[in-house]
């Protein structure tokens, strides 16, 4: 029986690493995923169980202030795709906030005439023509919002970048000085917020940073300074530092955790036969491409103590990091388990673990290496 479990033999997956989500979301976490990185692929499979699910839970019912966020994001999926309109309008038998999301959502995108022909009533707001959300002009904190679900629906930094004119003191807003210098103070946090959360936010700031003056480019330059990595990984190249551990099998599910819930994980030195172990890379300081795709790859060899290549395990140019990334700010870990089990007939003695990781946007390259000691 072989000793090793790679990944031409069917490696067991880890969470993806992207924010594309591979099964039709199912609860709040995995809707406000969904939302939160939709214009990374557009894809519409799932805005009818979105749209169940915000009537079902009555999330605006409960929190108000997601309203004005959750229409401007549901306005532009509906302008962009103005055929599938009513079938989204229709998925649900809305009611309270939801159905008044949907409706403003119709009007916005410039369906005014289905929210009468859906819902049998025609309010107010939706007898007007809508101001293009490009244009609107900045007041308060629910625009700032408004900005922020249109981005998050199209990924148009146009609306990010209003929201960095708020940071000027010069830009009229309510015309209320201590209200006007919340809304500043929100347009700030969101900022640095969503930069590290989103790439495409992160490099506006970044250009913007070189072009504003005063107050706002002194803000700009402090957040393009945060956003960049302070606890890097021992081995570098650059800005790139990855790690690698061998940990105990059961330790994998480490890497099982949400990406705000850090795994604990620690090298394993020793093992028995009969034992099996886990090989990850863990890296961050990635570059990605102008279309925001990365593509990370690493080489793996294990050798045992004889210094001979053990059961074949000479890997070349396996994938950790690859498709559309939303961000750059975090860890990664390579994308598949490799695990080692060692049989009864495995040589006594030290076991070499080296890997060569690459990045290949940012033409980085890191070598890594692991001993663990196999003991009767």
């Amino acid at each position: 029986m072989r000793s090793c479990v790679f990944a031409v033999l069917g490696l067991v997956a880890l969470s993806a690493n992207t924010s594309a989500l591979e099964d039709p979301p199912q609860g709040s976490a995995e809707f406000d995923k969904f939302v939160t990185y939709y214009y990374l692929d557009k894809d519409t499979s799932s805005v009818v169980n979105f749209l169940k699910w915000l009537q079902e839970s009555e999330m605006l019912d409960d929190n108000a202030s997601a309203l004005t966020p959750t229409a401007a994001f549901l306005a532009i999926v509906f302008a962009d795709n103005p055929s599938e309109v009513g079938r989204f309008a229709k998925s649900a038998d809305f009611t309270g906030r939801t159905k008044e999301a949907v409706q403003i959502a119709l009007w916005r995108s410039g369906h005014a005439k289905k929210v009468a022909e859906i819902f049998g009533e025609m309010p107010a707001f939706a007898k007007k023509k809508p101001v293009n959300l490009k244009k609107k002009k900045m007041k308060g904190p629910g625009d700032l919002d408004m900005m922020w679900g249109a981005f998050l629906a199209s990924g148009d930094v146009v609306y990010v970048k209003k929201v960095i004119d708020v940071l000027d003191e010069k830009h009229p807003l309510s015309g209320d000085a201590t209200k006007d210098e919340v809304t500043r103070g929100a347009a700030e946090w969101s900022l640095k917020s969503n930069m590290i959360q989103h790439e495409l936010v992160y490099r506006l700031i970044h250009k913007e940073s070189m072009s504003r003056t005063g107050d706002v480019k002194k803000k700009l330059q402090e957040m393009v300074s945060y956003a960049k990595p302070k606890d890097a990984l021992p081995h570098k190249d650059g800005p790139f530092s990855a790690d690698l551990y061998v940990m105990a099998d059961k330790e994998m599910a480490e890497f099982d955790k949400p990406v705000d819930d850090a795994p604990r994980i620690g090298h394993k030195s020793t093992a028995k036969r009969g034992d099996i172990v886990g090989i990850k890379i863990v890296f961050g300081g990635i570059e990605l491409a102008d279309d925001l795709n990365a593509n990370v790859t690493y080489d793996l060899k294990i050798l045992n103590p004889d210094g001979d290549v053990y059961e074949e395990a000479d890997l070349k140019d396996l994938e950790a990091l690859s498709g559309k990334i939303p961000t750059r700010f975090r860890v990664f870990d390579n994308r598949l388990v490799i695990k080692i089990r060692f049989e009864p007939h495995d040589k006594l003695g030290v076991y070499k673990i080296s890997a060569t990781i690459r990045d290949k946007i940012g033409d980085k390259s890191v070598s890594l290496t692991r001993e663990i000691e196999l003991k009767g």
